[in-house]
């Protein structure tokens, strides 16, 4: 490692879903706040290990649907005032209003579908190109069929000698420290 390389973090190698589970457990109750899992399918109760909080996109998403919702029904309103849809008869501004409800449904969904999409990429700061983790020799077999559990160099318990000898004791393979 040279001097001008910044510590990312340290990574270990587990086989199997229940020793990564485990290990992550460990890791929490050790005190480390910021460790990650790079498994090749999800794991169940992982998040709860690792203390994943709850994501605000379901939120991200409302306030879209919500907004396209008013944006599309104010649209139709306003273009109504101007030219009136004469439906069976009936020229009044609310009677024609069973006409518009397509529209605002399909904008409603788009709307959502944008804010859900823009809200994902924000939150998970895409696009991302690069990871540290990619430098890992075997760190590709996360997606095929080995677990990696990261403990981040940012978080406010970790020493890199530490945190390795702690990755090592609780059953980590091949526990590497990772710099950027």
């Amino acid at each position: 490692m040279s001097t001008t390389e910044k510590v990312w973090g340290v990574v270990s190698r587990f086989d199997n879903p229940t020793d990564i589970l485990a290990a992550a457990e460990k890791a929490r109750a050790q005190g480390y706040k910021k460790i990650d899992v790079h498994s090749p399918f999800p794991i169940h109760g992982i998040e709860k290990a690792i203390g994943v909080k709850a994501t605000p996109l379901p939120w991200i998403s409302l306030l879209g649907g919500t907004i396209g919702c008013l944006v599309a029904w104010y649209f139709q309103y306003w273009t109504t005032k101007d030219y009136p849809m004469i439906i069976s008869g009936k020229p009044g501004l609310l009677d024609s209003t069973p006409a518009w409800f397509v529209i605002v449904f399909c904008f409603t969904i788009l709307l959502c579908a944008f804010a859900t999409l823009g809200g994902f990429m924000v939150l998970n700061d895409f696009p991302k190109f690069y990871s540290p983790l990619h430098k890992i020799k075997g760190f590709e077999r996360a997606t095929d069929d080995q677990f990696f559990l990261v403990v981040s160099a940012a978080d406010p318990q970790f020493d890199q000698r530490k945190t390795r000898d702690f990755l090592a004791q609780i059953g980590g393979q091949d526990v590497t420290v990772v710099t950027d």
